[in-house]
């Protein structure tokens, strides 16, 4: 082989080398995370939260990938906690009222029936009065990581019956989340059902049930639920779920400090996303819901009152469950208390 060929070839295979090193270090191989949702796929909310993992990648430069998939796509609700704890996935958006088998402390965080006044409220006492906590610790022992968080809007009931006042809900079915919630209508005189929101559309057209707590008004007009019951109290008072954004705390403890912020900074802004939609929209479906028949309950602050009699008797119950949980309930009684809550 003379010199020209052999010094082309030199040249060539140098290139190449240096070509595949700057297209290896240019497009690493992503991090992939898959993310189980308990959101219809045509929801508000996963589309907020389709959004803000899109942002995520946008801003990694595609070094992370967080696919996130719609309800029961990949595991059913109850079993996305033991998925996650184990890894089969990186991370959820769920509720912890969900959990409340595996520890009480997350059915009393994740929707402490008819607590409290708004969002906001709930907001205070988890940010400034160190309200996270005992649910970041709690969520710490089972091998997770909650990520963030937001509150829901006050969630309404959509009904086939009139609701404007407690006793309307004796002897009626209705589909609840289990937990505090399906504890409160019992007491009501309700007959508590466990159907997978997928499933609720259907069961109220089929009579299964005659009402569903499923989640706040926009919501719940936005998945059709109005155009089947034509009964719903706005604005709503037995629920303001704590809806978070959990990981596995091995694939989070493993993500580079710069990809935790990026993380971090977008499930920030998800924090407040459905707030500003519920804000922009609020108006324009509460009109449209009027023209279509619907009827807006508005309970008095006396029936109020009541209610919520009659949900402290339930957080009282909870607190006798472990020495956490009367804990938990005490802190969050006394300081109801100093508000006017109670």
């Amino acid at each position: 082989m003379n010199s020209f060929i052999q010094n082309t070839l030199k040249v060539f295979i140098f290139s190449y080398s240096m070509g595949f090193s700057i297209f290896a270090q240019a497009a690493p191989v992503p991090i992939v995370w898959d993310i189980q949702s308990n959101k219809l796929a045509g929801s508000i909310q996963f589309q907020l939260e389709q959004r803000a993992m899109a942002k995520i990648e946008a801003l990694s430069q595609g070094e992370l990938k967080f696919n996130v998939v719609s309800i029961d796509s990949l595991f059913s609700t109850k079993s996305t906690f033991s998925a996650a704890r184990l890894g089969k996935i990186q991370g959820m958006f769920m509720t912890p009222q969900y959990w409340g088998g595996a520890d009480v402390v997350f059915s009393i965080y994740g929707d402490l029936v008819a607590a409290w006044e708004s969002p906001d409220q709930y907001k205070q006492w988890l940010e400034q009065h160190r309200g996270l906590e005992g649910l970041q610790s709690t969520y710490h022992r089972f091998g997770l990581h909650q990520i963030g968080y937001m509150v829901s809007p006050a969630e309404s009931i959509v009904s086939m019956v009139p609701i404007a006042k407690l006793d309307d809900f004796a002897g009626q079915s209705i589909r609840t989340p289990p937990g505090m919630v399906a504890d409160f209508f019992k007491l009501l005189g309700a007959k508590p059902k466990q159907i997978s929101m997928a499933q609720v559309m259907a069961s109220l057209a089929n009579h299964r049930i005659n009402m569903t707590d499923y989640s706040n008004i926009l919501v719940n007009e936005k998945v059709g639920l109005y155009g089947v019951a034509k009964h719903t109290n706005y604005p709503g008072f037995h629920s303001m779920a704590l809806l978070d954004f959990v990981a596995n705390k091995k694939a989070w403890d493993t993500l580079e400090p710069k990809h935790k912020a990026i993380v971090e900074l977008v499930i920030s802004e998800w924090e407040q996303s459905l707030d500003q939609e519920m804000d922009l929209k609020l108006d324009q479906v509460i009109s449209r819901l009027k023209s279509q028949g619907v009827i807006l309950y508005q309970w008095d602050a006396q029936e109020l009152k009541k209610a919520r009699n009659i949900a402290v008797t339930i957080w009282q119950e909870y607190a006798q469950k472990s020495p956490q949980a009367g804990k938990v309930i005490s802190q969050l009684m006394a300081w109801l208390q100093q508000n006017g809550n109670i």
